[in-house]
């Protein structure tokens, strides 16, 4: 009898025993080095404009929801108002102090500088990264540790002409990447831009949010739940953080857009940490945190340790409020420098006081007044002295930064221009007595008319702002290229080449004014002039991306193929996955009597671009060079099935001409003038 019982017993014991040890291996295979991490960065996107921050005019549910599933940090700062420095930061931990980078385009991340995706990837972490502005394009370094970076703004040669791409872009690249990403732990980058200054938002936010800011932020936060709502199972082994790389002064102080001051709209940031059974659910958080602290946190929460340099904390006992004290934050901004030759800005805030130092400086007590408007430098005399020796003992601590600087293209310079940034170079112009930013509000109020006009299409407009501004700001060099452009959409390319000779005159060094007469004159067809700016251009800066990619074009235009080739290869350095420069390359390949080699090029891109015309073209072009004429027409006629063409057509044309047959030829002659006819009247339309 006592046998059986014990018999009983034991069954009992396993039924009861067996649920609580599936728990445990459920909860064990969930250990934080297994888990999945997703960063998704807002840019120019202020706390202070989302539902979960208090704002009632605010229609953002998801972000909403994933506040309610974490923890929110109600004051969390960035230390640089500008794109390609914040995300340098919140990608390594570090000031830009340390990491270098201090303003957009013209820095280049060092790869002596660790980053997040580097570190996660060599434990084992798969990394991909979606970017949605030129601002952080690879060239400029944030692309170490990725193993898949989309910077892919379009299909144009030069990525001038689209400058960012909306937020359903950006989900449809990484939905594309997660579908197809296999098993496997893995750290994705989510960049969404859709705040940035032209406020345009899609419908129906458009018409559904009074306010155009609100809109952008709307439609960006529809995309933000698609993003993860794509997660399905894996929602609950993913940690995720959500965080904006700055603010928008949005008329504040002076400032539309951002980048000239160091006031609380543009540091202040929304900050949202999720992770299922870790991450306290509902959880807000007071004290001051910094976007320098996101790298220590995920690595603390995933228990990795690093010996990379941080200048932030681990936030694990904040969050478990073991800690509640505000954290001191260097913080900065270059671009009134670099941009105007304006003075730079530095500061620092430390308990309830911000310090900013410029020539005119300021102090502000933030807990009596949030919106800055009471100066008390000179009053406080105290206070100022103790907060300028704790930013001195900041500042004595860095060595001089390992990042370089990265010239800067006028392909480059237009991209960011078009964005709303501005940025000039250093030659010509004396280093002292630089004027305060604060001081210059006429101007910025110019710019950022000039700016907005120019989305609004109102070229005199635009022409008359921007010849005030070189008039009150002689040594900008956007000033030059800004109105040049102006003159180029209104068909007066006499007028913008004599603006850039202008500024060629006062910064005969300039190597954006150079490329910008090299472009002008390409677009005049006067090549042989436009190829001799680019030379110049090369001479000062040898990897400006658009005067290489420019030179190849126009040198194989003039027959020589070898120096085509030789400056394509060196574009290809820079740019690598430059899709339209690879089938250029290509067929110059074919034409210089090289069709094998050009058709490794095109099959591979055939691969990855299965409907894309252009490349049935180029390899039509490629068998024609190699006078394969079946083959030639047989891979024409598949671009056409895709999508109708002038130049397949014309490519068809030229085929049967070279095999005689005039009346094929005439006939696709024929059809290629229709399409073109017919594309001219869409774009009139």
């Amino acid at each position: 009898m006592k046998r059986k019982k014990s018999r009983i017993n034991l069954n009992l014991k396993t039924f009861l025993i067996f649920p609580i040890l599936l728990i445990l291996h459920i909860h064990c295979s969930q250990h934080p080095k297994d888990w999945n991490v997703l960063l998704i960065t807002l840019d120019t996107t202020r706390a202070d404009r989302i539902g979960c921050y208090g704002y009632g005019k605010a229609k953002t549910p998801n972000l909403d929801r994933l506040a309610q599933m974490g923890v929110k940090f109600e004051n969390a700062y960035c230390q640089v108002p500008l794109t390609l420095p914040s995300h340098c930061t919140i990608l390594t931990g570090t000031y830009p102090l340390y990491h270098g980078v201090r303003n957009n385009g013209n820095y280049k991340l060092s790869d002596k500088v660790e980053t997040l995706a580097e570190i996660l990837k060599s434990k084992g972490w798969k990394t991909s990264a979606f970017v949605a502005s030129f601002s952080l394009d690879s060239r400029f370094g944030v692309d170490q540790g990725f193993e898949f970076y989309d910077d892919d703004m379009g299909e144009e040669r030069i990525k001038t002409f689209l400058s960012e791409r909306r937020a359903e872009k950006v989900y449809s690249a990484f939905r594309r990447w997660y579908r197809g990403k296999g098993e496997g732990k893995w750290f994705s980058w989510v960049h969404f831009y859709d705040p940035h200054l032209p406020y345009d938002p899609p419908e129906p936010w458009r018409t559904e949010l009074e306010d155009r800011y609100d809109g952008e932020i709307a439609y960006m936060d529809e995309y933000v739940g698609k993003v993860v709502d794509e997660l399905g199972d894996e929602l609950e082994k993913t940690l995720i953080v959500i965080v904006g790389d700055h603010g928008e002064s949005l008329g504040e102080h002076g400032e539309i857009q951002h980048g000239f001051f160091l006031y609380e709209s543009v540091l202040r940031v929304p900050f949202i940490i999720v992770k299922k059974g870790e991450i306290p659910e509902g959880k807000s958080l007071k004290t001051r945190v910094r976007l320098i602290d996101i790298v220590p946190t995920i690595l603390s929460l995933l228990r990795i340790s690093s010996k990379q340099r941080f200048d932030g904390i681990d936030l694990k006992y904040y969050i478990k409020e073991k800690k509640r004290e505000n954290l001191p934050s260097y913080i900065e901004t270059f671009y009134p420098e670099e941009a105007m030759r304006w003075s730079r800005l530095i500061g620092l805030i430390k308990d309830e006081w911000k310090l900013i130092l410029a020539p005119e400086p300021e102090l502000y007590r933030l807990s009596f007044d949030p919106e800055e408007k009471i100066n008390l430098y000179n009053s406080e005399v105290e206070r100022r002295e103790e907060l300028r020796a704790y930013l001195n003992q900041i500042l004595s601590s860095y060595p001089s930064s390992e990042s370089k600087t990265h010239r800067l293209s006028q392909e480059e310079l237009e991209k960011l221009q078009s964005l709303g940034y501005i940025l000039s170079e250093k030659a010509g112009v004396p280093s002292k007595n630089l004027p305060d930013p604060k001081r210059r509000i006429e101007v910025i109020k110019i710019i950022e008319n000039a700016q907005i006009s120019e989305f609004e299409k109102r070229e005199m407009v635009v022409l008359e702002l921007y010849k005030k501004l070189i008039t009150l700001e002689p040594y900008c060099t956007f000033g030059y290229t800004s109105l040049a452009e102006s003159f180029m959409n209104l068909g007066d390319l006499n007028s913008a080449i004599e603006v850039i000779k202008k500024g060629l005159a006062l910064m005969p060094e300039s190597q954006l004014l150079w490329n910008a007469l090299g472009k002008i004159n390409f677009e005049a067809g006067n090549l042989e002039d436009s190829l001799k700016s680019f030379q110049k251009t090369l001479e000062i800066d040898s990897e400006n991306f658009e005067a290489l990619y420019l030179s190849g074009w126009i040198l194989n235009r003039l027959g020589k193929k070898e120096e085509a080739l030789s400056m394509f290869e060196r574009a290809l350095k820079i740019e690598p996955e430059n899709r339209k420069l690879q089938q250029d390359y290509a067929v110059t390949l074919a034409e210089n009597g090289k069709p094998e080699k050009a058709l490794l090029i095109l099959n591979e891109l055939l691969k990855k671009f299965p409907d894309d015309p252009s490349i049935y073209r180029d390899i039509s072009l490629t068998y024609f060079s190699a006078k394969d004429y079946n083959k030639a027409i047989s891979m024409a006629e598949k671009g056409l099935k895709i999508k109708e063409s002038a130049e397949l057509y014309q490519t068809l044309a030229a085929i049967y001409d070279e095999m005689g047959n005039r009346e094929k030829a005439e006939e696709y002659y024929a059809m290629a003038r229709s399409k073109k006819l017919e594309i001219k009247k869409q774009k009139f339309k």
